[in-house]
């Protein structure tokens, strides 16, 4: 777990970096799974709205913290998805591959890639 452990300080020590004191954080979590080559979202929640606006408005000070860190609001999973689709769709598109979308499911040279409902869809059959 010291994996974990370290992500987490990583976090709050941004936090503490941006708002230039302790931040309450109620909880925060990793989504997606796991992969050693990929970089995971993690969502924080904070106590207040107020902590929430404090480190969204002064989040341009990321840059000045080293690390490649971006903060925006939450969006529920679906929207996530649909954000996803779109950015699949639009680079197959771009590269010139047979696109179609049926029963809300991106085929890109006829082979399922994403779903609205359940996100990507592993080909290793």
């Amino acid at each position: 777990m010291l994996a974990a452990t370290a992500w987490r300080h990583k976090v709050e020590s941004a936090l503490r970096f941006i708002a230039s004191h302790d931040v309450n954080v109620v909880d925060m979590f990793r989504i997606d799974r796991y992969f050693s080559q990929k970089v995971r979202p993690i969502i924080v929640k904070l106590r207040t709205v107020w902590g929430m606006r404090l480190n969204l408005n002064s989040c341009y000070k990321f840059k000045d913290f080293g690390d490649r860190i971006f903060v925006v609001p939450d969006e529920s999973p679906e929207a996530r998805r649909i954000r996803v689709f779109d950015r699949l769709k639009s680079r197959a598109e771009r590269e010139f591959k047979s696109v179609s979308v049926t029963n809300r499911v991106l085929v890109v040279d006829d082979v399922p890639v994403f779903s609205l409902k359940d996100g990507k869809i592993s080909n290793n059959g």
